[in-house]
């Protein structure tokens, strides 16, 4: 089992080298446009008619303005070709959309009050302004896992990169990945292809033939980063929407090798609502978050060290990555934080950790 700390690419998103956006002269705010074909997950962002909408619950073939409430939320006008930047001397309405850039912060912002002038979202949010989210190129280095970066077909990005041994995708939804790393005379080190991310995970011939593919949406990249080095990532979705939620790069510290008996589940939002008349249920299916509790195989004379690391990362967001083995057990690389953890001195040479780990969405 790894713990990876990420570099701080929040504070240095002004770093990003190119991007897809703005190679094919697209505005670096530039969001999908619905259609009537492409699967939307929750937590998408797409506009329709000159509005900006949110993706409630997953859906097809749900046209935004006809199902308000229901499956999409409308967050207002936005103009997706020019993007609304903030202006100072504009009067904004409450609801009224703009994008602020400010140092390494390129939020999309919402008035929460009627004739909002010179008010700068960045430093009023949460009285006069509302952060949506990160603007479309940078969601995938927000501090929001399901804010994705989204781009019909495919997307990528070019960031610079230091001191680093791992690059992780998290939150795909893709056909096909690759990592380029890159010295800093733009010459190609290492190239990690991920050529196909479908999978059937048959267990009989009927699934197999006739079962619907499955997408892994996690992957970790093995790197060996100095100074001055770049990393481009890719992610291809042909004939949808090539979605990324979070890039991390970062430098990985080894606690020991995860034991059988991991327990790995959920924590789900999805709220039970009633009607007030008749008093009949239904569901609204909600986020969730991962979960696991792990027991560690570490060596007694690493105690004190692994404990004094962990007790360091408190508190902050790392990529947990528990997978000792292969790609049967992707679904313990997650991006969140310690919750808990607990050491058993076993014996002389060998011991246990027990720890608890909480994904972000």
């Amino acid at each position: 089992m790894k713990i990876i700390v990420p570099n701080l690419l929040k504070d240095n998103e002004d770093l990003i080298v190119s991007d897809v956006f703005t190679a094919n002269l697209e505005h670096t705010n530039f969001l999908p446009t619905w259609n009537g074909t492409n699967f939307m997950y929750q937590g998408d962002f797409f506009v329709h008619s000159g509005h900006l909408y949110r993706a409630m619950e997953n859906s097809v073939n749900k046209q935004p303005d006809l199902y308000v409430g229901d499956f999409w939320y409308d967050f207002g006008v936005w103009n997706n070709t020019t993007a609304d930047a903030y202006n100072p001397l504009t009067p904004y309405a409450v609801g009224g959309l703009c994008y602020h850039e400010i140092g390494y912060k390129h939020y999309i912002y919402s008035s929460r009050e009627a004739n909002n002038t010179g008010n700068k979202p960045s430093s009023t949010v949460g009285d006069k302004w509302t952060k949506i989210g990160a603007i479309n190129l940078y969601r995938c280095l927000d501090d929001k896992t399901n804010n994705k970066t989204e781009r019909a077909e495919s997307l990528w990005l070019r960031v610079k990169a230091y001191k680093a041994d791992t690059v992780a995708l998290i939150g795909m939804r893709g056909k096909s990945a690759t990592v380029t790393v890159y010295d800093s005379a733009g010459t190609v080190l290492t190239t990690d292809n991920r050529a196909s991310l479908q999978y059937k995970g048959a267990s009989t011939w009927l699934s197999f033939f006739f079962g619907d593919f499955k997408y892994k949406t996690d992957i970790t990249s093995p790197v060996s980063l100095g100074f001055n080095n770049e990393i481009k990532v890719e992610v291809t979705n042909t004939g949808n929407i090539a979605r990324l939620g979070r890039l991390v790069i970062g430098k990985s510290f080894t606690i020991g090798n995860t034991k059988y008996g991991a327990d790995s589940g959920i924590l789900d939002f999805s709220l039970k609502e009633r009607d007030e008349v008749f008093g009949d249920e239904s569901l609204k299916q909600g986020n969730y978050a991962d979960t696991h509790s792990i027991k560690v195989s570490i060596l007694t004379a690493r105690i004190s060290e692994i404990k004094q690391f962990l007790t360091s990362i408190r508190g902050k967001e790392v990529l947990l990555n528990a997978n000792n083995v292969g790609d049967y057990y992707d679904y313990l690389i997650t991006y969140g934080f310690i919750e808990s953890f607990k050491v058993l001195h076993e014996g002389a040479v060998m011991s246990v950790l027990s720890i608890k780990f909480e994904g972000l969405i």
